[in-house]
């Protein structure tokens, strides 16, 4: 069949199988080749406009660009196509666009015809016939400087750059038919060109040094493209490195979210219960201190794992849910999983390790919950601000029943007294500091006062 647009074959069948009821109704009259063509015209028109509808003006020039291309794969230039959009207002988004990147963008129709259109939308007037005069040179513009980095957004440059480093032309036509990744909403790569960017996105790397860069249409080129990459970069941000294999590790990291947590296969099952399944293999794993965010890789899938560990804030008493996510896979070019081109997860990436909205964990006891670790050495003889027992003349006794206590039975009592009090003494040298400190271990003296006074410590 020819047509007067560009359509491939596989985009051809797709959009036919979307009319099949149609077709097959039509068949009975044997439908023409006409009708066949419109219905492949007018479908693609439809798509092309839902794209500008849905689109927005902050999207990068490489999106616009492909947009663009579908457009003028319809058979209409850009021109045409904006005078016969329904939708005014994505007509005139589109053409909002198209006037503030004209040098940034590439066209396949005539350029004249582009200048003539955009002098219209700015309302610069159209020069008229004037009668010859004297020819008066005009002084030569000064060319726009263009931006070296903004090679990265030029199809041919980034061709250029692929086959350099490990692709083929036949390697670049394999990823057409196949879904692009996150960052590109898995959209089907359905030719040359969005494959070339595709890969390009998913294998060129600029380390990120500055986190608003994310916000930009660079965005994408700071993202990891390595597994390798992904473990440097997220150490810049406090994440560090753990041994699995080391049960103190384990202890040292996760018993403060459950006593049942003390080593690899406890904490395999504790992630696999979140995840929904009977247990997680955990490798590569890494944790930030300050928000307890763990990341590790599942290597059946290639994938990379984020999310917060469940915990309650000692200070404010906020809970936090342990909800894994799927941040990226790892490699990105190359994965079996759901035959797609892989990436990273930009927000996942901005919300959980460059600028984590979530609940700080806080290693720190507040002056309430340090009391009742003080209460809880203090019930040895104290209950209801009355005293269990009493000191007389070096004997201690009960008083609820007057039952003199022993050398032996006060050695066995003083034992268990002196190791809580160690508790108690400890967690106050961890957790305050100044004058703060210095009030927690007067109070410590006095209690331990009490507490040698009926030969329970000491």
């Amino acid at each position: 069949m020819k047509t007067n647009f560009n359509i491939s074959e596989s985009e051809k069948n797709r959009i036919l199988n979307l009319h099949k009821k149609e077709i097959i109704v039509e068949k009975k009259e044997i439908i023409k080749e006409d009708r066949i063509l419109n219905l492949l015209k007018e479908q693609q028109e439809k798509e092309v406009n839902g794209l500008i509808n849905n689109a927005s003006e902050n999207y990068d020039i490489t999106k616009w660009q492909q947009i663009i291309d579908k457009v003028e794969n319809t058979g209409e230039d850009v021109v045409t196509f904006i005078k016969k959009m329904q939708n005014k207002e994505s007509a005139k988004k589109f053409g909002k666009f198209l006037k503030n990147n004209f040098n940034k963008v590439k066209f396949k129709q005539s350029g004249d015809k582009m200048v003539l259109f955009f002098n219209k939308l700015i309302g610069k007037p159209t020069p008229t016939p004037q009668p010859t005069h004297a020819f008066i040179p005009k002084p030569t513009p000064t060319p726009e400087v263009e931006d070296p980095n903004d090679w990265v957004f030029n199809t041919e440059k980034q061709k250029e750059y692929l086959l350099k480093n490990g692709y083929t032309e036949d390697s670049l036509k394999s990823f057409i038919g196949k879904q692009s990744g996150k960052m590109s909403g898995y959209n089907l790569i359905d030719n040359i060109y969005t494959a070339i960017s595709e890969v390009f996105k998913a294998t060129y790397y600029e380390p990120l040094t500055n986190i608003n860069e994310l916000d930009h249409r660079r965005g994408y080129l700071n993202m990891p493209k390595t597994l390798n990459q992904y473990h440097d970069l997220i150490k810049k941000y406090g994440f560090e490195s753990i041994n699995i294999d080391d049960n103190q590790e384990i202890i040292k990291f996760f018993g403060f979210v459950d006593d049942d947590i003390y080593n690899k296969g406890s904490l395999e099952r504790y992630i696999g219960k979140n995840m929904g399944v009977q247990q997680c293999d955990l490798k590569d794993v890494y944790i930030n201190q300050k928000t307890k965010v763990i990341t590790w890789y599942v290597k059946w899938n290639k994938t990379v794992m984020i999310g917060q560990i469940g915990f309650t804030n000692n200070k404010t008493d906020q809970k936090s849910t342990f909800t894994p996510e799927d941040i990226g896979r790892f490699p990105l070019i190359g994965s079996d999983y759901r035959d797609e081109l892989n990436d990273i997860s930009i927000d996942a990436f901005k919300n959980y390790i460059l600028d984590p909205d979530i609940i700080q964990w806080e290693d720190y006891e507040d002056n309430e919950s340090i009391v009742d670790k003080f209460e809880y050495v203090r019930s040895w003889f104290i209950k209801d601000g009355q005293p269990l027992y009493k000191n007389d003349n070096g004997k201690v006794f009960r008083i609820s029943d007057n039952r003199e206590f022993d050398d032996a039975q006060l050695s066995y009592v003083s034992k268990a007294v002196t190791v809580d009090v160690e508790n108690l003494e400890n967690a106050i040298n961890k957790n305050f500091k100044g004058d703060d400190h210095q009030k927690q271990l007067l109070t410590l003296e006095k209690l331990k006062k009490d507490l040698r006074l009926i030969k329970f410590y000491g």
